[in-house]
């Protein structure tokens, strides 16, 4: 992923999309494939649902998808056939294994769109048999077309693979099963630049690293006193600094349950302190100079990190490829530090993409033994190589994905056990669709975050209505 940008047109589209059906929705960080080959287009208009049996009695699930399937560095898998991909490449081993079964898939450029039109194609009979979507609330939301498959997933899948809590039902530990995570882990955390950080005299991996959020803005003013500038960064319609960043700090207070229910009108916004009070801090960056000041409109900010024209550069796990290639050994990754020093699951973050298999297929028990097979180790690591993201496995290793002598990608391993789930996945959609550009606001200064908290309870409110 790497992070799907399109999000804010995905739930603009759910708005529009829930006033004249029952509603097709998403939500999701990590942008998908942007490209189009010929088989998307075709397939996609002719895909049938449902495991077909063919006239020979084979069958036949249909699988959308839109991960990246080609080199880390495109989104669009033009740079490798559509006989090489990972998943066509798994797809043929798995029918092998499996005579009598045929996979077909459909790759869908625009994961967006693709999700906003599965209750019409259900409708149609021309829905997919499993679809790649965004993890967290879209996958309850879509529980009425989404097949609970917890009775078929293997033990062993549920020990090894993690990312479960995204792809249950309103992300409970024990909540019905309704896809397989998918893509890896996606890691919120800055970019920083070691020889400005050193020129500052500021130590972020040392005995001398912030330890809560006050030491870390404190350790921000003397970057800033050094005549550097601290952190650039850009808005880019889903409030970046706060949404990768510090955003940690309001569910390492609050919890993820309170999250979830703040956002369907079973708690308030309002009421909810921690949310109130990081949403503040966070503010208070801005405020003081240690954020640039054309954060809403800036288009650049991170080909200016790469310039070193800042210190630091809020983003996910998905750029540090890039980041890597670019800055070499001059590249450090941090992540927020505990807000109160009380907390230790510190970074923000989660599977973020999700498998999961229609209602009208008429063979869940294969869809989901194609989905474990896709969920074993050595396909895991082959896709962990093109995302550059932390493996969705707990027995892949760094040497396994032949990082062992990367800085950078061992720390993001590390960092990954001490994860809080992505808060914006996990809102009622309705709400998420406000969240990014009132929570913007309080960070420019143009509103409180108490005046944020109501008007944010307002749409839970008539959402629950």
């Amino acid at each position: 992923m790497k992070q799907m940008y399109r999000m804010i047109c995905a739930v603009l589209c759910v708005v529009l999309c829930l006033g004249l059906m029952a509603g097709c929705s998403s939500s999701k960080k990590t942008a998908a494939a942007s490209g189009s080959t010929a088989a998307s287009t075709t397939a996609a208009s002719t895909s049938t649902s449902s495991a077909a049996a063919s006239s020979d009695g084979d069958v036949t699930l249909t699988v959308w998808f839109s991960d990246v399937q080609s080199d880390e560095s495109t989104d669009d898998n033009k740079s490798v056939s559509e006989d090489k991909w990972n998943i066509n490449v798994y797809a043929r081993k798995f029918e092998e294994e499996n005579p009598g079964v045929k996979i077909k898939v459909v790759y869908q450029a625009d994961q967006s769109v693709a999700q906003n039109k599965l209750k019409a194609a259900v409708a149609a009979n021309t829905a997919p048999d499993i679809v790649n979507t965004y993890s967290g609330y879209l996958v309850t939301y879509y529980k009425d077309i989404f097949t609970d498959i917890t009775q078929y997933v293997p033990q062993d899948d549920l020990d090894n693979v993690t990312g479960w809590e995204a792809v249950r039902e309103d992300m409970k530990p024990d909540g019905a099963i309704y896809g397989y995570p998918e893509s890896g882990n996606e890691l919120g955390l800055f970019l920083y630049n070691k020889e400005l950080i050193a020129k500052a005299g500021v130590d972020l991996e040392g005995d001398g690293a912030p330890k809560t959020a006050q030491e870390f803005k404190d350790t921000l003013q003397k970057i800033k006193d050094a005549g550097i500038q601290p952190i650039l960064a850009d808005d880019g319609g889903f409030n970046r600094l706060w949404t990768f960043g510090t955003s940690a700090w309001w569910t390492q207070l609050s919890g993820t349950d309170r999250v979830v229910s703040d956002s369907t009108n079973e708690t308030t916004f309002s009421d909810d302190k921690g949310f109130i009070d990081t949403l503040d801090f966070t503010a208070s960056f801005y405020s003081d100079g240690l954020v640039n000041k054309d954060y809403a409109n800036n288009a650049d900010a991170l080909q200016q990190f790469y310039n070193g024209k800042c210190a630091m550069y809020p983003t996910g796990n998905w750029e540090v490829a890039t980041a890597i290639s670019t800055m070499g050994d001059n590249l450090g990754i941090y992540c927020v530090p505990s807000y109160d020093g009380k907390v230790d699951d510190t970074l923000i973050g989660g599977v973020g993409q999700s498998w999961s298999v229609l209602k009208t297929c008429k063979h869940p028990d294969i869809a989901v033994k194609f989905l474990s097979f896709i969920s074993q180790k050595d396909y895991v690591i082959a896709q962990t190589k093109l995302s550059g993201k932390v493996p969705q496995r707990k027995d892949v290793t760094v040497e396994d994905l032949g990082w062992a002598d990367n800085d950078a990608y061992q720390k993001i391993m590390d960092y990954c056990k001490d994860v809080v789930i992505w808060n914006d996945n996990v809102l009622q959609l309705d709400v998420q669709s406000e969240y990014y550009k009132r929570t913007g606001m309080v960070i420019i200064g143009q509103t409180t975050a108490a005046d944020c908290a109501k008007q944010l309870d307002e749409i839970a409110a008539d959402a629950a209505d």
